[in-house]
């Protein structure tokens, strides 16, 4: 097999990731599809008759009434859910640790709410409450990964994409539905944030707070130079003898008060032989928080003693969506758009209390049509190697404003957009025309899914919902709905057929 299958947090998910790495070569780009249509054919052949594998990012009866075919008994000792039993979690004991010890770190069961989408006949409580783990991390995300040739590039490419993380999020928005009720969110971002905050009560809201959970959107950039240093406009509270020790060892300022805030949460789960790990010989121990700060873009150092001697950024806010087609349309528009952005000198910077609003304007219903997104006015300097796309506005007050994401995708006064400087790197390399193709699918695809032609997965349900017979408007999908909408996208995914949506 061309892929790599591993346990996630749900009994009923699966990780799926290529075996290798993809090259550098544009022409790699042509194969990213086809592997991931592999990878359903591969596990389909494993299902019974009548299962399917299916992408989508939540189940939208998770936990309520008999959702499951076969159902554990509610009250758990793992997540001691009123909704959902422990059986849904992984047997992988990691998941059922982590499970345990966040509700015991923080003292209380973790208390999730969305706002209900409010209907005509809605008679149902203003939100959607739910009470476990597995809300959030028994939902289905599409996770890209990208090597930099040195820690320089990775700290480039890590801001940037902090910038980029809440326009793909919205461009992918598939997540409508929760426990069987309409919400009047898009996207499972928040779910997952409030399903892991493992923070106490006077870390919630004492005097000396910790403002977001450890699920959330990044707190700060890490470009060393102290120009980009207004940027940081957020109170990051860091640990301070992390801070120190790695300062009195050489590391700059921005990136000892990155690590330094990673360490301000307690790791969640140990092993047997964890006291025997060496930090000379083994990145564990830093690994073990880096790996429970799940933050919208993670930066991944090379791992000591390890098999990755790589720099790597990852991009972690986008939706997994239905067909193989769209998430390799955007697999391939963020890995170009890396290239362009490393190719130009792009600098997206914009205060990073604009990313957190944009962040939370990413995941309302219907987003990317009825939301404005902040965005920089001089996103390619006067230095950039191409002088087709010169910056505009130097000199103005303000370096940002809001935007459409048709605006940021296609251009607008100040900026050439998105889609147009990616056509552009394409041309500078000398693409081969069967790339080019390719890309120029995904990427009309993408802006037509701006424009609103196509509609998101999110959309799609609601439109589906809306005009099913069975729905009253009153905010609740009962069963019925929901399977035939399941059995629509089971009959659109196996062909990979995304227009119908």
């Amino acid at each position: 097999m061309n892929f790599e299958v591993k346990p996630e947090y749900g009994s009923y998910m699966l990780e799926l990731t290529p075996t290798f790495p993809y090259n550098q070569y544009a022409c790699s780009l042509n194969g990213i599809e086809s592997n991931m249509k592999n990878r359903r054919i591969s596990i389909s052949e494993y299902l019974k008759p009548n299962e399917h594998l299916l992408m989508i990012p939540h189940f939208p009866l998770l936990g309520e009434g008999d959702f499951a075919a076969v159902m554990g008994p509610l009250h758990g000792a793992d997540a001691d859910s009123d909704y959902v039993p422990d059986t849904i979690i992984s047997p992988f004991t990691r998941f059922s640790a982590l499970t345990r010890n966040i509700r015991k770190r923080r003292g209380s069961k973790v208390n999730i709410e969305v706002p209900t989408f409010m209907d005509e006949n809605t008679t149902i409580p203003p939100t959607i409450h739910m009470d476990a783990m597995g809300f959030g991390m028994g939902s289905c995300c599409l996770q890209v990964t990208f090597q930099a040739e040195n820690i320089e590039e990775s700290r480039i490419l890590y801001d940037q994409l902090v910038v980029i993380a809440p326009y793909v999020m919205a461009l992918t928005a598939y997540s409508p539905i929760y426990r069987g009720r309409l919400a009047d969110i898009d996207t499972r971002w928040t779910v997952i944030s409030q399903s892991v905050d493992d923070r106490t009560e006077a870390e919630r809201n004492g005097p000396d707070r910790i403002m977001k959970s450890r699920y959330d959107s990044v707190d700060m950039f890490i470009n060393p130079d102290s120009s980009y240093a207004k940027y940081n406009d957020l109170d990051v509270r860091i640990d301070q003898e992390s801070y120190d020790v790695l300062r009195a060892n050489g590391i700059d300022d921005m990136l000892a008060k990155h690590i330094a805030h990673l360490f301000i949460r307690d790791a969640l789960v140990t092993y047997d032989d964890y006291a025997s790990y060496s930090d000379t010989e083994t990145s564990e121990h830093f690994e073990n928080i880096q790996s429970s700060n799940w933050q919208s873009v993670r930066w991944k150092p090379p791992t000591i003693g390890g098999s990755v001697e790589a720099w790597r950024v990852e991009l972690r806010t986008m939706e997994v969506m239905l067909t193989e087609f769209e998430n390799a349309a955007f697999t391939v528009f963020a890995g170009l758009l890396c290239r362009a952005i490393l190719f130009y000198n792009l600098e997206l910077y914009i205060p990073m209390s604009k990313v957190d609003e944009n962040m939370k304007r990413a995941e309302k219903r219907n987003a990317i049509l009825e939301q404005k997104f902040w965005f920089t006015n001089c996103g390619v300097p006067n230095t950039s190697r191409q002088a087709a796309f010169p910056c505009v506005c130097c000199d103005c007050p303000v370096h940002y404003s809001e935007y459409s994401i048709l605006e940021i995708l296609d251009g607008n006064k100040h900026f050439p957009g998105f889609i147009p400087l990616i056509r552009s790197y394409l041309e500078v390399i000398n693409c081969s025309p069967s790339t080019r193709k390719t890309v120029s699918k995904y990427l009309d695809f993408i802006h037509k899914r701006a424009t609103g032609e196509i509609l998101t997965g999110a959309a799609w349900m609601r439109k589906f919902i809306m005009s099913h017979p069975s729905y009253k408007h009153d905010s609740i999908v009962p069963q019925d709905i929901i399977y035939d909408m399941l059995d629509r996208l089971v009959k659109v995914a196996i062909p990979a057929r995304p227009h119908l949506l």
